[in-house]
């Protein structure tokens, strides 16, 4: 509860909400990431640039990726911005996000 900010009175807030579920399904995997290419998305929180980057070298040892794309969400505590998200989805076989720290 708080003051209204006109001293009139309460205004109580009810931090409750009801639920949706919504079913999905995954991504069929793929069978193998040679000739694919694979995006990275960077959560910009620290070292998770350092984690995807070994996690790439790791990749391009073990497969023949046909490119990798890299990407950085501006702020670890907002979504991705729908643009960085599509432009992904429109050049990426796969897709590798991080959380750092």
């Amino acid at each position: 509860m708080a003051l209204d900010g006109q001293g009139r009175g309460l205004v109580v807030l009810d931090p409750t909400n009801s639920a949706e579920f919504v079913k999905v399904t995954l991504a069929p995997r793929l069978s193998s990431l040679d000739g694919k290419v694979v995006g990275f998305l960077d959560n910009s929180k620290l070292n998770a640039d350092r984690f995807l980057s070994m996690l790439e070298q790791e990749l391009v040892t073990r497969y023949h990726l046909a490119g990798v794309v890299r990407a950085r969400k501006p702020t670890a505590s907002r979504i991705c911005p729908e643009g960085i998200l599509s432009d992904l989805v429109g050049r990426c076989d796969a897709i590798i996000t991080a959380v750092g720290d």
